[in-house]
């Protein structure tokens, strides 16, 4: 596997972790976003490309990776709760 394809692998595993770990489906995750289910599977498993190359290539010649770390609590569409 080449660097970018494990740079890709990487962030794909990561959602989809996090995915599961809040408990969601694809298609709850299409509802919130107005988008299909189906697209939503293509960004979690590669079917398409979705992740931009040049973002994966500037990564990979700055010896940099994308980690992930949750935000604030978020409402169910997906903006901060009012304090």
């Amino acid at each position: 596997m080449s660097p970018d394809q494990q740079t890709e692998a990487r962030l794909r595993a990561q959602l989809e972790h996090e995915r599961k770990r809040q408990g969601l489906t694809h298609a709850e995750i299409a509802r919130r976003l107005g988008i299909s289910p189906p697209a939503v599977t293509r960004v979690l498993t590669r079917k398409g490309a979705v992740i931009p190359q040049s973002l994966i290539d500037v990564l990979n010649v700055l010896g940099l990776q994308i980690t992930l770390e949750a935000k604030m609590p978020q409402s169910e569409d997906g903006t901060s709760p009012s304090t």
